[in-house]
């Protein structure tokens, strides 16, 4: 039976198709325990990710449940998306992504997202912390 996230996750993704003000994808984030393979864009990177039109800008959202919240590795991938100029957002209805998107076309600057201060939001501080 699926959860009451995946079930947002396939409304908001369909909205968003919809729209046609971007183009969307799934990313679905894990590791295989069978094959040891990790899949998605990273640890922490959003539900869904893609590109508005026409200004090109990135889009992330994070999807969560009416009770879900997100981890610390999940807003440091959406502080570091907007800190890059891109639009990081967490929506838990169709209606609040749609709104979300209004905002990323129009170049509307993105929520603030606090980053937590042990997770490495920017290269350079990814970088830092292997040497």
């Amino acid at each position: 039976m699926p959860t009451p996230e995946t079930l947002a996750k396939a409304a908001i993704r369909q909205a968003l198709a919809r729209s046609g003000k971007c183009l969307i994808f799934n990313n679905p984030v894990g590791f295989d325990e069978l094959r040891q393979i990790r899949f998605g864009l990273s640890v922490g990177s959003s539900d869904l990710i893609g590109v508005c039109s026409p200004n090109g800008r990135f889009f992330a959202v994070e999807v969560k449940s009416a009770r879900g919240s997100s981890t610390p590795e999940q807003r440091a991938f959406l502080y570091a998306i907007n800190k890059a100029g891109g639009y990081g957002c967490i929506a838990r209805t169709p209606e609040q992504a749609l709104e979300h998107l209004e905002k990323a076309t129009a170049g509307v600057e993105a929520p603030a997202v606090r980053n937590p201060s042990n997770i490495p939001a920017t290269r350079k501080q990814i970088n830092n912390r292997t040497k």
